[in-house]
């Protein structure tokens, strides 16, 4: 018995442009069964971006990583890289090179895709946080002041007031001053107190409730 030795994706980088050698593993794998299993994979990971929760989502991506990703299918027949320049007639051979090759773009292609999921997820706060905030300055321009919670935004100001969606808790709000800090956890799950880079943050500083003047000082008419 062979076992297909899989070799890490940067060592077949290595490998100088050879015309042969392209020729030959152009007839040793199952090109079909590689888009076939390529489409699978990512049309599971495009179920798992359209669930209706961040929660839902986050599992089916995990579970989606653990399949294909932590654990890649190893090959059952040993055959060196130098053997593929003679005949493959044998279709145990050839399913094996398939499945090699399948691992191999598997690491070179996959590996960052399922953070598209928490990356769209990240987005949709952010447009959503913008949106508040939007609502929270025309309170402000209305009442002269931002509200002391969210929920006075309701419903003069905004329908209705989601909850942090990465942990399905009320978005983080507070008063600072005459402005205002607004945050979601973020794709960690963990309060970091507004932390720039960990959190999803809206700040909005302080500033003078009162207009400036005019230039030249002729004051407001």
């Amino acid at each position: 018995m062979f076992r297909v030795v899989t070799y890490p994706p940067k060592e077949w980088l290595k490998i100088p442009f050879n015309r042969r050698l392209v020729n030959t593993i152009n007839h040793a794998v199952d090109w079909d069964q590689v888009l076939e299993e390529g489409n699978y994979r990512i049309d599971l990971l495009v179920a798992a971006g359209r669930k209706s929760t961040c929660a839902e989502r986050r599992q089916a991506k995990d579970a989606w990583i653990k399949q294909f990703s932590a654990n890649p299918r190893p090959s059952k027949i040993n055959l060196p890289l130098a053997s593929l320049f003679g005949p493959q007639r044998d279709a145990a051979v050839q399913h094996a090179i398939t499945e090699s090759f399948i691992n191999i773009l598997s690491e070179l292609f996959f590996k960052s895709l399922p953070n598209v999921v928490d990356s769209d997820d990240e987005a949709l706060m952010k447009n959503y946080l913008v949106g508040l905030s939007l609502s929270l300055a025309h309170y402000r321009l209305e009442q002269g002041k931002y509200p002391d919670k969210l929920t006075e935004l309701m419903p003069q100001y905004i329908g209705k007031v989601i909850d942090d969606f990465f942990v399905e808790e009320p978005l983080h709000y507070e008063r600072q001053g005459t402005g205002y800090l607004l945050y979601s956890v973020g794709k960690n799950g963990k309060d970091d107190g507004g932390h720039e880079y960990r959190d999803i943050v809206f700040h909005a500083p302080s500033i003078s409730m009162k207009p400036k003047p005019p230039p030249g000082g002729g004051g407001f008419q």
